[in-house]
């Protein structure tokens, strides 16, 4: 599987990563970097009003080659469940799953679905580590998570 990695801080300067599947590998890096680009116009925010993708800091294509040894897992979902990278899917319609959209199609997407200034409501930005382990870094790393409504 081929996709792209793109990594953004948000609002309160920490960074996190979004991958974005069927992306076409033929695409010139400006024509990424500038659809990327376009999601920091997106300003959509999380409950606590953290803006999502203030700063693009890079973009690279990743190919994952999977080897099922036994079971059923893929290192794809083993990734996931990492929570180093989240899917774009994460933020796009339920009806978009259905469908086959390269990255300007999903961009676009979430341009319809999302009106300027939207408040997402149960997601949130939280640390990847605990504390002691972010003063170690330069750059904090967040994960925006849905949370849970009790």
């Amino acid at each position: 599987m081929r996709k792209i990695v793109a990594t953004f801080k948000n609002g309160e300067n920490k960074t996190h990563c979004w991958s974005f599947d069927n992306v076409d590998p033929h695409q010139s890096p400006n024509t990424i970097r500038r659809t990327l680009e376009r999601l920091r116009t997106l300003n959509i925010f999380d409950e606590a009003g953290t803006e999502i993708f203030k700063w693009l800091i890079d973009g690279k294509f990743v190919t994952t080659f999977e080897t099922v040894i036994f079971g059923e897992e893929s290192a794809e979902d083993s990734e996931t469940e990492s929570g180093e990278i989240q899917a774009i899917e994460r933020l796009l319609p339920e009806e978009a799953a259905a469908k086959e959209l390269d990255l300007t199609e999903k961009v676009d997407l979430l341009f319809e679905h999302y009106s300027d200034g939207l408040q997402l409501k149960n997601f949130r930005f939280e640390p990847l580590a605990d504390e002691q382990d972010m003063e170690d870094h330069n750059e904090p790393e967040v994960f925006l998570r849905a949370i849970n409504e009790c």
